[in-house]
């Protein structure tokens, strides 16, 4: 029988929403090889390589609920189209412009590409695919896959082919996920599409009202805070954690590889979800992955070794996995369909709002207290800011079901 949720998309097209998975979040995570790479052979201090990567994040902080509600009023794929080309054109510029001004703006463009891209294919699976949790872990699960397989090939590309090479790679990938976005269905409605028209693409207050308005929703509260807080680990992944492990000698393959592993155990982790949600339930469930994904990053100084290492990236690409699926399908269900970019737009922004601010929060703390030290004491504050949440929203622990 022909699955209702996926009625009138082609084979071809439901795969092609869920490589848009693959080869959008998978871009952050080979950024976050290949780029701290780049940045430090530029000899920035430590606070201004936090400002540089933190960068990547301002401008889908500040639009992601715009773009959102681009992709609700004009479609997600051509907003997808449109992003991901500059997406290509920003990877194959930063070995153009070697200096710190001119990365800081390609991060900026580089990070709006990707995020709004992210933003399209969920936005697809809460249209197309009615938010469904099978489809929503499959998109989750291809994640998690293009992590696993490209931070080892960048990294391998930086360590044998060198900076061109690297950002050429990421390049061809981008140009994979612009194969996929050509492939999603062209939106079908009964009203003629509206020419598109410049003030169409400017930020709408109201669409910001609006989204923010979703947080009266106490399960959307809960959340949008525990996401951001539980994102906190990958902004310091993204960030300082590839500077420290360079710092210890290891290879861009190795720093590659801790990365694949994280997210090679999220690939596993996040198919097998069921059993423990049907035991404690999605809110303590996320609560727990949550603090177990970012107590796993900060011990990371404490670990040293590679092989302790490993198991460090294990335990959090778990714990990531995990919730992730939680995450996604809750906000989804949450939400009403005419309002799926905004949420999805509105959980970006709390998680972008981590990855903006936190890298030159650490980078500060490093130049004060050390790399060892930073790392211990921005993951308890996090790890503390996540267990306040849990207890002050408990009582929407019976409504998130």
């Amino acid at each position: 029988m022909t699955d209702q949720k996926t009625e009138g998309l082609t084979t071809l097209q439901q795969y092609a929403i869920y490589a848009t998975g693959l080869f959008t979040l998978s871009t952050s995570h080979m950024v976050a090889v290949v780029v701290p790479l780049w940045v430090l052979t530029m000899g920035p201090t430590a606070l201004m390589m936090g400002i540089v990567l933190g960068s990547r994040a301002v401008l889908p902080l500040i639009l992601s609920i715009h773009g959102g509600a681009l992709m609700d009023r004009l479609g997600a794929r051509l907003v997808m189209l449109i992003c991901t080309v500059l997406g290509i054109a920003v990877s194959i510029s930063y070995p153009m412009l070697p200096w710190l001004p001119a990365v800081v703006v390609l991060q900026l463009l580089g990070g709006m590409s990707e995020n709004m891209a992210w933003i399209g294919g969920q936005t697809m699976v809460g249209q197309l695919l009615k938010g469904d949790p099978v489809h929503a872990g499959r998109l989750s699960f291809s994640t998690r896959l293009g992590g696993f397989i490209g931070p080892p090939l960048i990294g391998a590309a930086w360590d044998f082919i060198g900076v061109w090479g690297a950002f050429l790679l990421l390049a061809s990938w981008m140009g994979i996920l612009l194969a996929c976005v050509l492939v999603l269905p062209k939106p079908v409605t009964t009203t003629p599409a509206p020419s598109i028209r410049i003030r169409d693409l400017m930020p709408r207050y109201r669409d910001y009202v609006s989204a923010f308005a979703l947080l009266a929703s106490p399960v959307l509260a809960v959340v949008m805070a525990v996401s951001m807080l539980r994102i906190g680990n990958v902004a310091i992944q993204n960030s300082f954690y590839v500077v420290y492990l360079n710092g210890i000698d290891l290879l861009g393959t190795q720093i590659g590889t801790l990365l694949a592993v994280s997210n090679g155990m999220a690939v596993f982790s996040t198919v097998m979800t069921g059993p423990f949600v049907r035991i404690i339930g999605n809110y303590w469930f996320l609560v727990i992955t949550s603090v177990f994904a970012v107590g796993a990053m900060g011990v990371t100084p404490i670990a040293g070794t590679f092989v302790l290492l490993l198991l460090a990236a294990a335990v959090r690409g778990t714990a990531m996995g995990a919730s992730q699926t939680v995450l996604i399908s809750t906000t989804s269900k949450a939400t009403h369909s005419d309002d799926q970019g905004k949420a999805v737009g509105l959980r970006s922004t709390a998680n972008l709002f981590a990855h903006a601010i936190l890298p030159p929060i650490m980078g500060a703390v490093i130049d004060l207290i050390g790399m060892d030290d930073s790392f211990l004491v921005i993951c308890s504050v996090l790890i503390a800011g996540i267990l306040i949440a849990g207890f002050l929203g408990r009582k929407t622990a019976s409504i998130v079901k």
